[in-house]
C-alpha cells in the first residue's frame, strides 16, 4: 500500500513542469561600478554600487531593446538613475528604486508611455527636469491638482499657466529642477517648512514673480533656480544655505537689498549678474566667501556692503568684496529702509494684516523666523524684522 503511495506521489511530482529561469538576453556596464542585464521576460536590472552614468537618448540598452523593456530593477546600492537612462521605454511598467538612490536625472523616465505610477524613496533629494513628462502617469489629468503634479511628497512639475500666489502643499520635501520654469504670470510663491531643496531652473523665467518665501529648512537652491525673474523685489535666503549657484539670481533686477547668512561659504559665477536695482548688501559670514569674479556683474560697486566689524579687514583684502563700498555693521546687523506701517507690534504679538513675507533676526544675526503669519507670538526681546528691503528693531514683552 505504502508503495502504491510513493509512486502515485512520484508520477504526480514528474508531471510537474517547473518554470524556465529567464535567459540573459543583453548585459554590460552603466556606471564606473555599476552592470546592467536584460532577461528575455524584459526585466532590466542595475546592480552595483555608486552613481550611473547620464545619457541623452543612448543608454547602453537603447539601441536594441527599449521597447522590450517592461521592469526596472534598481538594486540596493545604485545611488543615482543617470539622466535620460529610460528615455523612451514605452513598454515600462513597473520600476523599483532602492533607499540607496538621492537623485533622478533628467528625462530620466521621459515618454515612457506606459509608465502609470511611480513611487520615490525619500532618500531621493534631486530631481532633474522633465524626469517624468511624457509618461502616462504625467499626461493623465486626474493626478494634477490645479495644475500642479505631486509625487510622493515631491513637487515634479506645473502647467505654465498657473497665475496669481500659490502655496506649495504642507508636507512636501523637494521641487524637481525646472517645475515652475516659464510660469509667466505666477506673482508670489509660498514655499512651506520642510522643504529642503529648490532645484535648478525651479523658477526661470517667472518674470512676474515678485515675492518668494522660502522656509529655515532649504539647504540647497540649485543653479539658475530664479534666473530672469525680473520683478522679483525681496528674497529671504536661510541660514543653512552655505553656497549660492551659477546664476542663480541673474537679472533679478528689481532687487534692491538682499541679505547672505553667516552659513554662506561660496558665490557661483553671474549669481548676481545684472542685479541693477541692488542698493546695497548685507554679509552676515564672519569668512568672507568665495566669490566667481562674475558674480556680481553690471552691480555698482558704489553700493553699501555690511559685513561684520570684526572681518572688515578681511574683506577689504578679499577678492570681490574689496572692490565695494564696506562698512562695519552695526550692532543690528542689518541696514535698510523703514518697515511698512502696517506691520506693528504691540501686546506682545507682531501685528502683520496684510500677511506680508516676514523675517525676524536675533541679535546675533540669526535668523529666528520667516513666514507670513498675520498674528505672531515671540519669546519676550529684541529683534531685526525684515519685509522686503526695509527692515528695524522691533521689541517682543
Amino acid at each position: 500500500m505504502k508503495r502504491t503511495f510513493l509512486g502515485a506521489v512520484l508520477l504526480c511530482l514528474a508531471g510537474i513542469i517547473l518554470p524556465a529561469k529567464a535567459a540573459i538576453v543583453d548585459s554590460g556596464t552603466c556606471g564606473a561600478n555599476l552592470t546592467w542585464t536584460l532577461t528575455d521576460d524584459g526585466t532590466l536590472t542595475i546592480s552595483g554600487s555608486g552613481e550611473m552614468n547620464d545619457y541623452g537618448v543612448d543608454a547602453p540598452w537603447s539601441s536594441q531593446h527599449s521597447d522590450d523593456i517592461k521592469t526596472v530593477q534598481i538594486e540596493q546600492g545604485v545611488t543615482s538613475i543617470g539622466g535620460g537612462a529610460f528615455f523612451n521605454c514605452s513598454s515600462l511598467t513597473s520600476v523599483n528604486i532602492p533607499k540607496s538612490v538621492t537623485s533622478i536625472g533628467k528625462q530620466a523616465f521621459s515618454y515612457c508611455t506606459s509608465l502609470t505610477f511611480i513611487s520615490i524613496p525619500e532618500s531621493v533629494v534631486n530631481i532633474g527636469s522633465y524626469a517624468f513628462s511624457g509618461t502616462a502617469l504625467f499626461e493623465n489629468e486626474s493626478n494634477w491638482n490645479n495644475g500642479v503634479l505631486y509625487v510622493d511628497q515631491c513637487l515634479l512639475a506645473v502647467k505654465s499657466n498657473l497665475n496669481g500666489s500659490y502655496s506649495v502643499w504642507e508636507g512636501t520635501r523637494l521641487i524637481a529642477d525646472g517645475a515652475f520654469s516659464g510660469c509667466s504670470s505666477l506673482t508670489s510663491i509660498i514655499i512651506p517648512d520642510g522643504v529642503t531643496s529648490i532645484g535648478e531652473w525651479t523658477f526661470e523665467g517667472c518674470i512676474n514673480l515678485v515675492s518668494v518665501s522660502i522656509p529655515e529648512s532649504m539647504t540647497n537652491i540649485g543653479d539658475y533656480a530664479f534666473n530672469g525673474c525680473s520683478f522679483l523685489n525681496s528674497i529671504n535666503i536661510p541660514e543653512n544655505i552655505k553656497s549660492i549657484g551659477e546664476r542663480t539670481f541673474f537679472f533679478c533686477s528689481s532687487l534692491t537689498s538682499i541679505i547672505l547668512p553667516k552659513s554662506m561659504t561660496s558665490i557661483g559665477g553671474s549669481a548676481f549678474a545684472y542685479c541693477s536695482g541692488l542698493t546695497q548688501m548685507t554679509v552676515l559670514a564672519i569668512v568672507p566667501p568665495v566669490v566667481n569674479t562674475s558674480a556680481f556683474d553690471k552691480v555698482s560697486r558704489d553700493i553699501p556692503v555690511y559685513v561684520p566689524a570684526e572681518s572688515l579687514t578681511a574683506y577689504q583684502n578679499a577678492d570681490v568684496w574689496k572692490e565695494f563700498n564696506l562698512q562695519a555693521m552695526a550692532s543690528t546687523g542689518l541696514h535698510t529702509p523703514a518697515l511698512p506701517e502696517s506691520i506693528r507690534v504691540y501686546d506682545g504679538l507682531l501685528h502683520n494684516p496684510q500677511g506680508l513675507s516676514v523675517s525676524l533676526y536675533d541679535m546675533q544675526g540669526c535668523r529666528v523666523y520667516c513666514g507670513t503669519a498675520t498674528v505672531l507670538h515671540m519669546p519676550a526681546g529684541v529683534y531685526v524684522l525684515q519685509c522686503g528691503a526695509a527692515s528695524g528693531k522691533v521689541v517682543f514683552e
